[in-house]
């Protein structure tokens, strides 16, 4: 149970002294994206990672980045965001603003797409 609950632990902090990995910028310019490639974990088709998107401006909640933590299938090239956090400041730093907890569906990804190059960049690994 014990060793159950570190790697809970482990899976679910927060990355705050991640080391983000650059991986393209929306085509407007608006966003960049990030990965963490030194927490990415696989497990046969699926895949586990950090990413991080970082905001040019100010979204409507005054956020200027997310961090979300990422279950990918990559033979099917779907994801599923498990958890997010959401911050006052660029590149995951300032006051947390909020977090998303529950799970989303899986996701089809198009490639060309901020998510399409991360997944891909982190099933390539």
């Amino acid at each position: 149970m014990k060793k159950f609950l570190i790697i809970l632990l482990l899976l679910f902090a927060t990355p705050s002294f991640a080391d983000w990995d650059f991986v393209a910028t929306a085509g407007d310019g608006s966003v960049d994206s990030y990965i963490d490639l030194d927490q990415i974990r696989k497990e046969g088709e699926f895949i586990h990672y950090w990413n991080l998107m970082d905001l040019k401006q100010p979204d409507s909640d005054g956020d200027l980045s997310f961090v979300s933590f990422i279950l990918g299938d990559c033979k099917s090239f779907r994801l599923m965001y498990s958890i997010s956090y959401y911050y006052r400041k660029n590149m995951g730093e300032g006051e947390l603003s909020g977090t998303m907890h529950e799970p989303t569906e899986w996701q089809s990804v198009e490639t060309g797409t901020l998510d399409g190059f991360a997944l891909k960049k982190a099933c390539d690994l």
